[in-house]
């Protein structure tokens, strides 16, 4: 098995299954992103890529974590695109290792909430 890199189909599939309150589907990037001027956004990163097995001297099986950092300005708007967010990750086969909540740009009032999600592929 040759290194999958898994962060293309995960962005694809935030950005059909993520509504923001207005109905419209949240800009969704890949890493950072480079201006927080149309929120809510979501990135997309991979934290980890290893090789969970080897067999017959190659890689078997890896383990993926990825990281969907989810920017908005109000808390409540970030808990309901989380609540998406996890069931889009959960149809993938992802499993949540953990998230938790940052001030992003404190000054200019945007939040984040940090969703990292692990794979076996």
């Amino acid at each position: 098995m040759s290194l999958t890199c898994d962060s293309a189909r995960v962005a694809a599939a935030l950005s059909a299954g993520v509504v923001t309150a207005s109905g419209a589907p949240p800009r969704v990037t890949r890493g950072w992103p480079k201006t927080f001027e149309a929120l809510p956004c979501l990135a997309v990163s991979e934290a980890s890529n290893r090789v969970a097995s080897w067999r017959d001297d190659g890689d078997y099986i890896q383990e993926i974590e990825t990281d969907i950092r989810v920017f908005a300005v109000r808390a409540d708007e970030i808990d309901a695109l989380a609540r998406q967010v996890e069931s889009v990750m959960t149809r993938l086969d992802y499993r949540r290792a953990l998230t938790y909540d940052s001030d992003a740009d404190a000054k200019g009032g945007v939040r984040m909430k940090v969703m990292r999600y692990r794979v076996f592929i």
